[in-house]
């Protein structure tokens, strides 16, 4: 995955865990952060504060609904699939009250 993510001009990205899930969420979050931290990102680190109004299992991202933020979505989910993170299809909530080029990467429930 590091490999991968130094291959490419860096992005910003946030990265964050459902309170509901705990303290397993928030340190899976954290790795997956530590992650893109070393591949030169700016990320902005879990808090293990997020809500979701519905169960969410496993690792979803959130996101603006632009072009910007859909090619970064699609480049980010390959890279979780790849690094064994995550299982495709990566479930994807695109919001258009985003700003332009905003993503997150959510960690939930096993």
């Amino acid at each position: 995955m590091l490999k991968v993510l130094k291959g490419i001009n860096p992005e910003k990205i946030t990265i964050q865990s459902l309170l509901s899930e705990g303290r397993e969420a928030l340190q899976y979050a954290g790795k997956i952060a530590d992650v893109f931290k070393a591949a030169g990102w700016d990320v902005t680190p879990p808090t293990g504060m997020g809500s979701s109004t519905a169960p969410r299992i496993g690792i979803f991202i959130v996101s603006a609904k632009d072009e910007k933020a859909m090619r970064l979505n699609e480049f980010v989910a390959g890279v979780l699939v790849a690094g064994g993170l995550a299982t495709s299809p990566i479930g994807l909530d695109a919001d258009s009250k985003r700003p332009s080029g905003d993503v997150e990467i959510w960690v939930g429930s096993k």
